[in-house]
């Protein structure tokens, strides 16, 4: 049986997502020749110490296989009973966070857009369409639908800055 390159163990910290630290088992020493580490339980534990100090709870060792391939909602995945999934309230936490810094860079413009529409005397339609322009992008992260999604894959699709215009 071949010994993995790399060895991933899925580590719980207290208020923190779950982590996966990849161990690196097979190594070369100072003349290149190849080297190979025993993952014993004080060298997996110094490694995470390494990591995160003394900000961990618990880990396990998992199968590469078991690490999901889909990383958008990293920051959301939870250890439970042996299972790697993504934690959907945390999902849809993290999803409006992002809608909000993306809505933010969109609201900078916009507001130049008003000051540009202030100063050239825009008629009062113009005016009109960039508050209300101003004021769906501020209410994008409380799309309806965001609360409404029953998985990880619906929740990814929702996109409410979509539909909101910019010139």
């Amino acid at each position: 049986m071949a010994i993995p390159q790399q060895l991933p163990i899925a580590v719980r910290r207290p208020n923190a997502p779950l982590a996966i630290v990849w161990i690196v088992l097979e190594q070369r020493d100072r003349r290149g020749a190849p080297m190979v580490i025993n993952p014993t339980l004080a060298y997996i534990e110094s490694q995470i110490r390494a990591a995160f100090g003394d900000e961990w709870q618990s880990f396990r060792v998992i199968e590469a296989r078991d690490v999901p391939t889909d990383r958008t909602f990293r920051d959301a995945w939870r250890d439970r009973d042996g299972v790697i999934e993504v934690d959907l309230p945390a999902a849809k936490a993290l999803h409006r966070t992002a809608i909000d810094r993306r809505a933010a860079a969109r609201i900078e413009a916009l507001e130049r857009q008003v000051v540009t529409a202030l100063v050239t005397g825009a008629p009062a339609s113009r005016m009109a369409l960039l508050r209300d322009r101003r004021l769906a992008l501020l209410a994008a992260r409380d799309d309806a639908r965001i609360d409404a999604a029953a998985s990880v894959d619906e929740l990814a699709a929702i996109d409410p800055l979509a539909s909101i215009a910019d010139d």
